[in-house]
């Protein structure tokens, strides 16, 4: 279909009759809009909510990286305590081995 056939199906008599409505019911939904200095409010409020989301998800990241430090330390003390304890069961052992031979 072409669009010079697309135009001449749209009944142009019911569209301009129901022009005036159609601009009072946008004048109504433009008018229920907040006003302009509502509006930049608003997003200044979302600004500062992003602003302070974002503080909150540094503030976690920071947190985070101090655990997984923490974590780290506690593996490499648990290795060496571990290490001890073999040590010092081993020396055990051998005391008693000496002890009772």
């Amino acid at each position: 279909m072409s669009w010079l056939t697309a135009l001449k199906l749209i009944p142009w008599r019911d569209v301009v009759e129901n022009a005036p409505a159609v601009l009072r019911t946008a004048r109504k939904l433009w008018d229920k809009q907040p006003a302009g200095p509502s509006l930049e409010q608003e997003v200044a409020a979302l600004r500062e909510e992003a602003r302070r989301a974002a503080a909150v998800i540094e503030s976690l990241a920071e947190q985070n990286t101090r655990l997984v430090q923490a974590v780290e330390i506690l593996r490499v003390r648990t290795r060496l305590l571990m290490y001890g304890l073999g040590v010092a069961y081993a020396g055990l052992l051998a005391v008693v081995a000496f002890l009772i031979a």
